[in-house]
């Protein structure tokens, strides 16, 4: 499947959804019955014709191990192997974008994630920032060098006010006027505020 730069966002949410779908019904609530998100992510790509991303794939791999060492409690050093992706070595195409996201959505442990430089616009971004809501742990998103318009930085901005935890995000070089990149600033402020030390100790 060839990546599509012009490709609608109505025709890129209907692909999230289907494949959110079918992920759903592969991570189940029975741990007998559920494929990690490593198999998870395979399967989808295997299944819907996407290209896997072999970058991506290592992380998930090593996620995977993380999970299994969590279910046994010996997870003691391991958790900072997947605390951060960095995905700016390695250029992912639209269409690629949409099992990566779906499953980003189950690493919860997540601390960091840079997308720099992808090519991602607003139709994009608006996906991403679907995905990344359950990640309760996520401190910091750079997503620097995209062209990313007004839209994609309102949804982030929303992104933010929803994620307490979420106290950095780089959009340096995105298409966006100066009220939103002031108002994105100083929610991230709020969250930094709320999650300094004083401010924890103070509740």
């Amino acid at each position: 499947m060839d990546p599509d730069q012009n490709i609608s966002y109505e025709a890129l949410l209907l692909r999230y959804v289907e494949l959110q779908d079918a992920a759903r019904d592969l991570i189940s609530a029975n741990p007998k019955h559920s494929l990690n998100v490593h198999d998870t992510y395979l399967r989808l790509c295997q299944t819907y014709g996407y290209p896997l991303n072999n970058h991506y794939t290592e992380y998930l791999t090593r996620y995977a191990k993380v999970q299994a060492a969590i279910a046994t409690g010996s997870q003691q050093g391991m958790l900072n192997t997947v605390r951060r992706l960095d995905f700016l070595s390695t250029y992912v195409g639209k269409f690629m974008w949409i099992p990566i996201f779906v499953t980003l959505s189950d690493c919860v442990l997540l601390h960091s994630l840079s997308l720099s430089c992808q090519q991602l616009d607003s139709d994009l971004v608006l996906l991403l920032t679907q995905s990344l809501s359950p990640l309760v742990q996520l401190a910091s998103l750079d997503v620097s060098g995209n062209p990313i318009g007004c839209i994609g930085v309102q949804a982030l901005i929303r992104l933010v006010q929803s994620s307490p935890t979420l106290t950095q995000c780089n959009i340096y070089g995105a298409a966006s006027i100066v009220p939103l990149t002031r108002r994105l600033d100083a929610v991230l402020a709020r969250n930094r505020e709320h999650t300094s030390p004083s401010a924890v100790a103070s509740h």
